[in-house]
């Protein structure tokens, strides 16, 4: 990109890279790190034409809070207590 004096990266972060909550520390400490990255990224880049932005989606529904691939690894969360969360969080289907 530097070559062709163009481009543009885009990183993927989460909002608990902008907003902090409780319950899922190791989660948010990387996902700011994404976004300190991204910005950092931004200024040093611009001179070399390449653009950096950050994607931060919100609530997206998965398997993370019922187990999914890696969710049993992540959040120690009773089964009975998966239904309310998503009731109340309200996520949106990934297929939007």
């Amino acid at each position: 990109m530097i070559a062709q004096g163009f481009g543009h990266i885009i990183n993927t972060a989460s909002m608990a890279g902008l907003l902090p909550g409780p319950g899922n520390v190791a989660y948010t400490t990387t996902k700011h790190a994404v976004v300190g990255l991204s910005k950092s990224l931004r200024a040093e880049a611009a001179q070399a034409g390449v653009r950096v932005s950050v994607l931060c989606p919100g609530l997206i529904r998965t398997p993370i809070l019922e187990g999914g691939k890696y969710g049993k690894m992540l959040m120690d969360i009773p089964p009975e207590k998966v239904r309310p969360l998503w009731e109340k969080l309200k996520p949106i289907p990934p297929d939007l």
